[in-house]
């Protein structure tokens, strides 16, 4: 694992680097969309990154999540509702301008909002990251699943 912020053919280059020492290597190159791409610049079924050129290194797979931040993918009422007061989150819900309960309607919304500091006062003590660990797999986005099968089939 190397946790950067780096873009995507940034990686690219440290894996054809390390490819040359470590023959195999297989790689998952993982980001949010917190550097202002665009969500029609993501493939919504494979989470590839459209204009990224990685046909040479079929094992380097350069994924992008549709949120703008992972946070979000923790934005399921449900689920939140498991660890706050319904009462409050509902509250909480409205605040952020959405209605409750939660619709389909409101995924295209939740691809672009900046909620990491709001859900981090909703959950307390929990951070989002702890939140999402714990969360059931009714529970999970098919965003995080693409991901997850990319990993597995390594």
């Amino acid at each position: 694992i190397i946790p950067t912020t780096d873009k995507h053919g940034d990686r690219l280059k440290i894996y054809r680097n390390l490819l040359e020492a470590i023959d195999g290597l297989k790689a998952v190159s993982l980001r949010d969309r917190d550097h202002n791409l665009h969500i029609n610049e993501i493939d919504v079924e494979t989470l590839v990154q459209k204009n990224i050129k990685t046909k040479e290194f079929p094992e380097f797979k350069a994924l992008t999540l549709r949120r703008r931040e992972i946070e979000n993918y923790a934005l399921e009422p449900d689920a939140l509702a498991n660890v706050t007061e319904s009462n409050d989150l509902e509250v909480w819900w409205g605040e952020q301008g959405w209605a409750w309960p939660h619709n389909a309607q409101i995924e295209t919304h939740l691809m672009d909002v900046d909620i990491k500091d709001n859900l981090k006062n909703l959950l307390g003590d929990l951070t989002p990251e702890d939140f999402l660990k714990e969360l059931s797999a009714k529970h999970i986005h098919d965003d995080l699943r693409v991901v997850l099968d990319a990993i597995c089939k390594m």
